[in-house]
């Protein structure tokens, strides 16, 4: 009986676990769900589909400032937020068609820190599904902050 308790909470922990890969290239570095597809989008840059592609997670750290080149930051559509310990975040949000977009630019000059982090969705019911996975994917990449 100890065994089986045994086994089944090794079971549990596991699952409770979500196994992630590290994907580097160029100044980028972040963690992503294993059970999702990485696909580079330009220099510093790559994207994240969930199998089921109705979340699809973005991030951008260049070496030096500039806007990303593979996606839309619509001009149009931003607010910027109160800025935090001397960050700066603007973000983004359109619709495309077929995907909701939302993404932050986060700028800090003091501390040289740069990047874009976000995500585009096709149904409300992915956001919920993927909250997890997207809170550790975002600390991943703000983690290096550090």
């Amino acid at each position: 009986m100890k065994k089986y308790f045994l086994l089944a909470f090794a079971m549990v922990a596991t699952l409770a676990t979500a196994q992630t890969e590290t994907y580097k290239e160029g100044n980028l570095t972040v963690a992503y769900p294993s059970s999702f597809k990485a696909k580079k989008t330009a220099n510093s840059a790559a994207t994240f589909s969930a199998p089921d592609e109705s979340i699809i997670f973005y991030a951008y750290k260049p070496k030096k400032a500039a806007l990303p080149t593979d996606i839309d930051l619509k001009r149009d559509s931003y607010v910027i937020t109160p800025s935090f310990e001397g960050d700066k975040v603007a973000g983004y949000t359109y619709y495309d068609g077929k995907y909701q977009h939302f993404y932050e630019l986060v700028t800090n000059e003091q501390k040289n820190i740069y990047y874009v982090l976000g995500f585009r969705f096709n149904n409300e019911e992915s956001i919920g599904k993927y909250r997890e996975e997207y809170s550790a994917f975002r600390k991943s990449l703000e983690d290096q902050r550090k």
